[in-house]
């Protein structure tokens, strides 16, 4: 026969597991330097390009950037830390020929890991220049603030929860109650 207990343990560590597997990533933050923005912004149509601009999530040490046509490699530059959450790239080249160019960013997040993102870009003539971002005071979860929503949904995963542990333990003490309250003696 199965001991109860060792049910009721068992069913407690899942939905803790299960709790901290839904809320863990719900914060904005990470192990990793993830991006929050760009400029210019993946897929859109710029003047030139001069310098770009990544915010990321958490705190980000260093990276260097390259700007390739079909070709190969057109520009490149080293990101400047611009505060803790933003890297400034400023190219060793403009980059005014009109056509598509993809961005490979290569970075360190302050864990120590490596990172690296693309994402294409097209400069066109006439088109505008792309805005440089600004750096964030505070860190970039302050700025975004926490939304409703996930306020919501936090708070209906906490109830949920708390109705499992509930029922789980209700289910475990009738069970409890239903074993012979004296043990045989052989």
């Amino acid at each position: 026969m199965r001991c109860p207990l060792r049910r009721l343990v068992l069913g407690l560590v899942l939905v803790v597991t299960g709790a901290a597997g839904v809320l863990g990533p719900a914060s904005g933050a990470s192990a990793h330097a993830e991006v929050r923005e760009t400029s210019p912004a993946p897929r859109s149509v710029v003047g030139s390009i001069t310098t770009i601009d990544m915010i990321f999530w958490s705190e980000v040490v260093s990276g260097t950037l390259t700007v390739s046509d079909l070709e190969g490699e057109v520009a490149g530059g080293v990101g400047e830390p611009d505060g803790a959450w933003m890297l400034r790239f400023a190219l060793d080249r403009t980059v005014i020929e009109p056509g598509t160019y993809r961005v490979d960013v290569a970075y360190v997040s302050a864990d120590g890991d490596d990172n690296l993102r693309s994402w294409t870009v097209e400069v066109a003539a006439g088109a505008a220049e792309a805005a440089p971002l600004t750096p964030i005071a505070g860190t970039p979860i302050e700025q975004e603030g926490t939304s409703t929503v996930t306020l919501a949904a936090t708070a209906a995963l906490f109830v949920c929860t708390a109705a499992l542990v509930v029922l789980v333990l209700r289910r475990a003490r009738q069970r409890l109650a239903a074993l012979p309250s004296e043990v045989p003696t052989p």
